[in-house]
């Protein structure tokens, strides 16, 4: 089993990419309840690569907003740089989506099966032990013993 440290983007992600490929894991989030917390997040088209693998790109283009161009200004409107997105469009097929992060984290979760992502687990600590594998301590003083672990930043 591969242990997932952290249920947020990168976490899930992660999760949903070894459930396509049939790794067995398991997801360990410190907040203890699903909340719709953050803020506004651009998917650029390398990061819109990797959900339309994992069959979620139309899911996330629907709950977002696709960005056509993007034009940096001044508060007086003059514009400082611009950006057309069409050749993202060309090369992907896409452009960049923005969503907010507790949208993108619903359409993550809601693709993983029930019982693969555990709330109120905070992380404490890990040991090697002997045969290779990892104890990986909570704060609740629970632990999990797993074959490698994951943090992802």
């Amino acid at each position: 089993m591969i242990t997932i440290i952290g249920g947020g983007i990168g976490g899930l992600t992660t999760a949903l990419a070894l459930e396509k490929v049939g790794l067995d894991y398991q997801v360990f989030e410190r907040a203890p309840a699903l909340k719709p917390v953050g803020a506004g997040i651009w998917l650029a088209p390398n990061a819109l690569q990797v959900l339309d693998r994992l069959g979620l790109l139309e899911e996330v283009q629907q709950a977002g907003n696709t960005i056509n161009r993007i034009l940096l200004g001044q508060p007086d409107m003059y514009p400082l740089s611009g950006s057309d997105q069409q050749a993202a469009i060309d090369r992907f097929g896409f452009s960049t989506v923005a969503i907010h992060r507790a949208a993108l984290l619903k359409v993550l979760y809601r693709q993983l099966p029930v019982g693969k992502v555990h709330l109120g687990k905070a992380f404490e600590g890990f040991t090697e032990l002997e045969d290779g594998r990892i104890e990986i301590r909570f704060t609740d003083e629970s632990a999990v013993t797993t074959d490698a672990g994951l943090a992802p930043r």
